[in-house]
C-alpha cells in the first residue's frame, strides 16, 4: 500500500483516503472528502448565523449528526444531482445553492479538486 500511495502526486494523507475509497469501491465519495478536508466544506456557516448553519449541516447529514465532511459530502452529491435535474446554470445555480446552505465557489471543481495534488 505505502508503494503505491507514494506514487500519487499528493499529501499521503489524501492519497490514503483515496486509496482506500477505491479498495471499497467509493471512489468519488473519497476524492470529495479529501477535498473537504483539504479547502473548506460547501455548507456554508456564517458565523452571525450559526444555527441556521448548523440546521443545514444537520439537513444534509440526514438529521443523524454525521460529521462535517460527510455531510458536505452528501451536499456536493445533492448539488450534483440537483444541477443536473434541474439544468442549473449562472445566475440560477448560484440563487439555488444560496438558498440551500452552499457555496458554489467552495463546489467550484477546478479549485475544489486541483488542491489535492502537489504539482
Amino acid at each position: 500500500m505505502g508503494h503505491i500511495i507514494s506514487k500519487i502526486p499528493m499529501d499521503p494523507q489524501f492519497a490514503r483516503i483515496i486509496y482506500f475509497g477505491y479498495a471499497l469501491n467509493l471512489f468519488e465519495e473519497a476524492i470529495i472528502a479529501a477535498a473537504i478536508i483539504n479547502t473548506k466544506n460547501p455548507i456554508v456557516c456564517v458565523q452571525d448565523k450559526a444555527i441556521e448553519g448548523f440546521i443545514q449541516k444537520l439537513r444534509y447529514s440526514d438529521y443523524l449528526g454525521d460529521s462535517d465532511v460527510i455531510a458536505g459530502v452528501r451536499a456536493y452529491f445533492y448539488w450534483k444531482e440537483q444541477k443536473k435535474a434541474l439544468q442549473l446554470n449562472g445566475e440560477d445555480e448560484f440563487q439555488w445553492t444560496k438558498n440551500n446552505g452552499l457555496s458554489l465557489f467552495t463546489l467550484s471543481k477546478k479549485k475544489f479538486f486541483s488542491s489535492l495534488f502537489i504539482y
